[in-house]
């Protein structure tokens, strides 16, 4: 009789374990962003310093011939991205150093999504780059205040 009243006391208990065995953890889903996936490939480079009253100059624009198969970008849905280059990626603008400034490699960032735009964490406090897309096109742009003026970059991709 005690067994048949132990056993009727340890079946409720026992049943939330159980459960745990039968039916897995439930996990949150990992984000599906639409920039992720295969590599963006980078076909325009836009560089130039900006005055802190407006005035621009050292504008460079480089066009795809200048891009290799090493100028790329990929996001990842678990919020991380490569950023691969044949040269740096360039946070000063290249036209006041030359082109290519160095050699360049992957280089891995954490980014995230703020309503339309995502935001590329770089190593630099200060600095946040804004990544813009546009149904096939895919624009980084950067922007560091080195205390004179501005420094921009502009780095178009596309799939």
């Amino acid at each position: 009789m005690k067994n048949k009243y132990l056993l009727l006391i340890l079946i409720p208990l026992m049943l939330p374990v159980a459960s745990c065995w039968w039916f897995p953890n439930k996990r949150a889903p990992t984000p599906q962003y639409s920039i992720s996936g295969s590599k963006w490939q980078e076909i325009k480079l836009r560089s130039y310093d900006q005055r802190y009253w407006g005035g621009i100059y050292h504008d460079t624009i480089y066009q795809r011939s200048s891009f290799d198969s090493l100028d790329y970008v990929q996001f990842s849905n678990n919020g991380t991205c490569l950023i691969g280059s044949g040269s740096s990626y360039i946070f000063y603008p290249s036209g006041a150093f030359g082109f290519p400034p160095g050699q360049g490699g992957l280089v891995p960032y954490s980014f995230s999504k703020k309503g339309s735009l995502y935001i590329i964490d770089t190593e630099i406090a200060i600095q946040r780059d804004t990544v813009y897309l546009a149904s096939d096109t895919l624009r980084i742009h950067a922007v560091f205040d080195n205390d004179q003026f501005y420094n921009v970059t502009d780095a178009y991709y596309t799939r």
